[in-house]
C-alpha cells in the first residue's frame, strides 16, 4: 500500500545561489510552528518546472511525503532563471553539476538556515540523477562551492541515480553520510556507477553506502543508446529488482 498524504500548500519565493544568481524556488511545510528538519531536493536535467511554471509530479509527490512526516522542502530550480528550460538533450550544458549547481544547493541551505521554522542544524540534500551528481559534488569533502562561515553543514544527502563519470576520477570522499540509490540489475542505466560508489564505502563518512533500488513500477520496453549489450532494455529496473 502507498502512503497516504495530504498535498502541501505550494509557495512560490526567490532565494540567491551562492554564486550570485537570482534563483525561483518552491516552499512546503508542514503543519504547525516548528522548528522543523528540512529537506533542499534537486531536480534532474529535465528541469524543475514545465513551460507553464508547474512542478512535476514526482517532485510534488515527494514534497507531499516529506511534508507529511514532518520536513520542510525546498526545491532550488537551478534552470529557469539562467534561461533554460530541459537540458536533457543538450550536448554542451550551460549549467553544470560540478560548477553552478553546488552554489544553488548552498543558497538554499543558508536561505533554510535564516527561517525561524527550520533547524538550522538539521538539513539533508536529496537529489535526482543531474541533481543527484550536484549532490556529489556538494557533499565531496573539498567541495568548493561550501561556504567558509557555515555554521551547520547539510547533515546527510540522499542520491537517486547519479551520474559518476566526472566524480569518480577525483579522491572523491564525503563530507557527510549519503545514501545512493541506483538499480544493480538494471539493463538500461549501467552500474558502474554503483560499484563505484560501494568500493568508496569503506574509505569514506560514517554512514556512507549505496544501494540498489527497489521500486513497484511496471516493466516496459524501451530503446536505448547506452551501452548496456542490447539496445532494448527492461524501464526502469530489472523485474527481479521490483519483489
Amino acid at each position: 500500500p502507498g502512503l497516504a498524504v495530504a498535498a502541501a500548500p505550494e509557495e512560490k519565493l526567490e532565494l540567491k545561489s551562492l554564486d550570485g544568481t537570482a534563483l525561483t524556488a518552491r516552499l512546503f511545510k508542514p503543519e504547525g510552528r516548528g522548528p522543523f528538519a528540512a529537506v533542499v531536493m534537486l531536480h534532474g536535467c529535465g528541469g524543475m518546472v514545465n513551460a507553464e511554471d508547474v512542478l512535476g509530479s514526482r517532485p510534488r509527490a515527494w514534497a507531499d511525503i516529506f511534508t507529511g512526516l514532518g520536513w520542510v522542502v525546498l526545491m532550488p530550480d537551478s534552470f529557469t532563471a539562467r534561461g533554460h528550460g530541459s537540458l536533457c538533450k543538450v550536448k554542451d550544458r550551460p549549467v553544470l553539476p560540478n560548477r553552478e549547481r553546488p552554489y544553488d544547493a548552498y543558497g538554499a541551505l543558508k536561505w533554510l538556515q535564516a527561517q525561524p521554522y527550520v533547524r538550522a542544524d538539521k538539513v539533508v540534500l536529496v537529489g535526482w540523477s543531474n541533481g543527484a551528481m550536484t549532490l556529489l559534488w556538494t557533499l565531496k569533502d573539498d567541495a568548493k562551492a561550501r561556504p567558509q562561515d557555515l555554521a551547520h553543514d547539510f547533515v546527510a544527502g540522499v542520491g537517486f541515480y547519479p551520474g559518476c563519470i566526472s566524480v569518480r576520477k577525483t579522491a572523491y570522499k564525503p563530507k557527510v553520510p549519503m545514501l545512493l540509490q541506483v538499480g544493480l540489475a538494471d539493463g538500461r542505466c549501467r552500474s558502474r556507477a554503483w560499484r563505484w560508489s560501494r568500493r568508496r564505502t569503506a574509505a569514506a563518512a560514517p554512514g556512507w553506502r549505496s544501494t540498489p533500488t527497489r521500486t513497484r513500477c511496471t516493466a516496459s520496453t524501451v530503446r536505448t543508446r547506452s551501452r548496456a549489450p542490447s539496445p532494448l532494455a527492461t524501464a526502469p529496473t530489472n523485474p527481479a529488482r521490483r519483489r
